[in-house]
């Protein structure tokens, strides 16, 4: 009885991974849009262009993506924190 306990146990831990491992993807994807839409926006200022709809547009996608990027970095930090105290 013990060894099915154990391994239930187990399966849970992975799912937790593999859903750590997701919000990691998310994050990081978040943090490309962001990054890209800034120095797209920047490049553009450079050269001497001038910033259209589609600039602010990315600009507010890029923000938006960096904020949620940020929020799903403190949750994991607060998860890692809380689960190592718990333990």
């Amino acid at each position: 009885g013990v060894r099915r306990h154990q391994t239930v146990r187990h399966c849970r831990s992975r799912r937790e991974s593999i859903v750590t491992i997701l919000r990691w993807m998310m994050m990081l994807f978040c943090i490309s849009i962001s990054l890209r839409a800034f120095f797209v926006v920047l490049y553009k200022i450079y050269l001497g262009g001038s910033i259209d709809g589609w600039d602010i547009a990315m600009l507010i996608i890029g923000a938006l993506a960096a904020w949620v990027a940020l929020m799903g970095f403190k949750n994991l930090r607060r998860q890692r924190l809380g689960r190592s105290s718990s333990e």
